[in-house]
């Protein structure tokens, strides 16, 4: 038996994926809005902490990206409650040059497993939108091995090879701009891939 803590990827897998089009943001005008302490700065990864008298610490997030974050804050809460002492931010703004992305281009999940078929990586809700080239979401199921015996970064190699050759291109998702979306560690998904030089500016919270 697989013990609660563990997730087994192939059970996982075969499950309908998680996914909800939460809709528009709030001033999507000021979501875009160039900031220099991030514009072509790299991708950058916060750990946000929650306390009973402040509730979650933004000082360290770029204020145009506080609405988002708040709205995602008050969804998850309003099914979990205040459970999660912790959340992680990553975002990214900046230029793109032609078939370049901010993050991995292959269909891919979040999860990073390092043993196959269970993983203790924690199953996280996830928040994520962009305003330009939204992340692209596979609402199919897949069929996955029973076992796979390489691990860490071999391993997920692996993974994203069975992904591929399964994919279902008439199952992709694309959300609109600015469009809120919730999934969650093992959504599969991939990026859009910019033909021309494109200015993007990409946000997501994890609540662990």
């Amino acid at each position: 038996m697989v013990p609660a803590t563990m997730t087994n990827i192939p059970a996982k897998m075969a499950e309908a994926p998680t996914y909800t089009n939460l809709g528009v943001i709030a001033d999507p005008a000021g979501f875009s809005a160039t900031c220099q302490d991030i514009f072509n700065a790299g991708s950058i990864d916060l750990r946000i902490m929650w306390s009973p008298c402040n509730g979650y610490d933004l000082d360290q997030v770029p204020a145009q990206f506080h609405p988002t974050i708040l709205k995602a804050v008050d969804i998850h809460q309003a099914e979990y409650g205040q459970r999660n002492r912790t959340c992680y931010v990553h975002f990214n703004q900046g230029l793109l040059a032609p078939q370049e992305t901010f993050r991995i281009s292959q269909l891919h999940f979040d999860a990073y497993p390092e043993i196959y078929p269970d993983t203790d990586y924690k199953n996280n809700d996830v928040f994520i939108v962009s305003d330009n080239l939204p992340t692209q979401f596979s609402l199919q199921t897949y069929k996955m091995p029973e076992r796979i015996y390489e691990t860490d970064m071999v391993l997920n190699l692996r993974i994203i090879e069975h992904l591929e050759q399964q994919v279902d291109e008439a199952r992709m998702v694309t959300p609109a701009p600015y469009d809120l979306v919730r999934c969650d560690s093992f959504t599969v998904h991939r990026a859009q891939i910019p033909q021309t030089e494109t200015r993007r500016t990409f946000f997501m919270v994890r609540f662990l």
